[in-house]
């Protein structure tokens, strides 16, 4: 997996080796908002400011990784976080068929252990983003 900090040294690693293959979680706007929000803004409320800041963060980063999605089709695997967070058995499942090994049991138990500490997503995200649904990106998964 792929954090959001190795996109820029994927273009130069992916170009010089064969043997890689990123998969990437990314994740909604919204959830990742109340992700970062309190940690960067120290807010757990939408304000101009976080929203213009962690706005630009996601936006580049999805960005990034669709030009190297489109670049290098077979390597880079774009995933989304909610998948990871609703169906962690059956997005194991698919992670060992994209990486083309068999699929074990312990994947599933080590992949929903870390994925349920990284989700701190609020339950009404849609209704407090309602006045903000302009900014919304569809369809950025390519798998």
């Amino acid at each position: 997996m792929c954090g959001s900090g190795l996109r820029r040294e994927l273009f130069y690693l992916l170009k010089r080796s064969k043997k890689i293959v990123c998969l990437t979680p990314i994740r909604r706007f919204e959830n990742f908002y109340y992700s970062y929000a309190k940690t960067r803004h120290d807010t757990n409320d939408i304000n101009q400011k976080a929203l213009n800041d962690l706005w630009e963060h996601w936006r580049h980063k999805v960005i990034d990784y669709l030009i190297l999605k489109k670049k290098y089709p077979d390597k880079i695997h774009i995933i989304k976080f909610e998948d990871l967070v609703n169906s962690p058995k059956k997005m194991s499942k698919k992670i060992a068929n994209i990486l083309n090994i068999n699929y074990s049991k312990n994947m599933y138990t080590i992949m929903y252990s870390t994925v349920k500490v990284q989700t701190t997503c609020k339950k009404n995200v849609a209704k407090n983003f309602a006045q903000y649904k302009q900014i919304s990106v569809k369809n950025i998964y390519c798998d």
